[in-house]
């Protein structure tokens, strides 16, 4: 095997690499999805307390809340970790209001650990963003050095 091919499989392989990196990156939900579920929690929580005081006045509105949180739920589809998880827990919660189920001072808490939950998941995505998109310049780095060496020997 020549050193041309060799580079060229290696300039290939490369290319593969930062293809799957970029696929992997395309998998992580937009920031700015997350940080509306997350201000949508903030008011869903307040709502609840509200609601589940007896003050049934925000109701309407809670409950367009828990619909739209359910379809940016059902929308974002992230291969990581703890999705799945926390799209449980926001179901229980959402049910347990519904049914009248919790007191005001117990939905309050358990909102905030899911307001929690939540970001602490964005700022994941957020460092595995970061990286990723580190390791994609790094093999475009590779990618441009296979390929000057490859020119090197052509014209060399």
């Amino acid at each position: 095997m020549t050193q041309n091919s060799i580079l060229l499989r290696q300039v290939d392989a490369t290319g593969r690499q930062i293809r799957e990196v970029q696929m992997e990156r395309a998998a992580i939900p937009p920031m700015r999805r997350l940080s509306d579920l997350v201000a949508m929690l903030q008011e869903h929580a307040a709502l609840s307390a509200q609601v589940l005081a007896g003050n049934a006045k925000g109701e309407p509105r809670r409950a367009a809340l828990k619909h739209d949180i359910e379809r940016i739920q059902s929308r974002t589809r992230p291969a990581a970790d703890g999705w799945q998880h926390l799209s449980a827990d926001w179901g229980y919660l959402a049910q347990a209001v519904d049914l009248r189920a919790l007191p005001a001072a117990e939905c309050a808490d358990w909102h905030a650990a899911l307001i929690r939950q939540y970001k602490t998941f964005m700022h994941e995505m957020e460092a595995l963003d970061g990286r990723l998109a580190r390791r994609v310049e790094d093999l475009r780095s590779q990618q441009r050095r296979n390929l000057g060496a490859g020119l090197d020997l052509l014209c060399g």
